[in-house]
């Protein structure tokens, strides 16, 4: 099992991030300073996977916190905490008229980062896109488990 993870970025992003209830569902992404458009928010980690890992996790059901990186790698965030994991999605099944997300993921030193792309003010919650192919997976299990 190849990781991705750094102590010392962890300790960083604390200062300024916390993880409380979401405006959304379960928990959330919250940060406590001023974020300006373009900064660096946090960045994932976890467990890096090949495609067929990462299908076999979404067949199982197990696909929440995966994330796309270089050479169609995969990191899975699941077995290792990482601020990003908790980070919402503004456009997903749960919406909220007026919200929308505030930071897109970027590629970055070969790893996944997560970037403002607006003004973000202290207190707010950090939404950031999942993209339509997790999305799809989400609708395919709810449509399997209604039948």
């Amino acid at each position: 099992m190849k990781l991705y993870h750094s102590k010392s970025t962890l300790a960083k992003e604390a200062k300024y991030l916390e993880v409380k209830d979401s405006h959304f569902t379960g928990k959330g992404l919250f940060t406590t300073k001023d974020i300006k458009k373009g900064e660096r928010v946090c960045t994932y980690m976890g467990e890096y996977i090949d495609n067929d890992e990462a299908l076999r996790r979404c067949d199982a059901g197990i696909d929440q916190f995966l994330v796309e990186t270089v050479n169609d790698g995969i990191l899975d965030s699941m077995p290792i905490f990482c601020h990003a994991m908790y980070a919402n999605d503004a456009a997903g099944i749960t919406r909220k008229e007026g919200i929308r997300n505030n930071c897109k993921i970027e590629i970055e030193d070969g790893g996944p980062r997560m970037v403002a792309t607006r003004n973000i003010k202290a207190g707010d919650e950090i939404l950031v896109g999942y993209g339509r192919v997790y999305w799809n997976n989400v609708k395919r299990r709810l449509k399997e488990q209604a039948k």
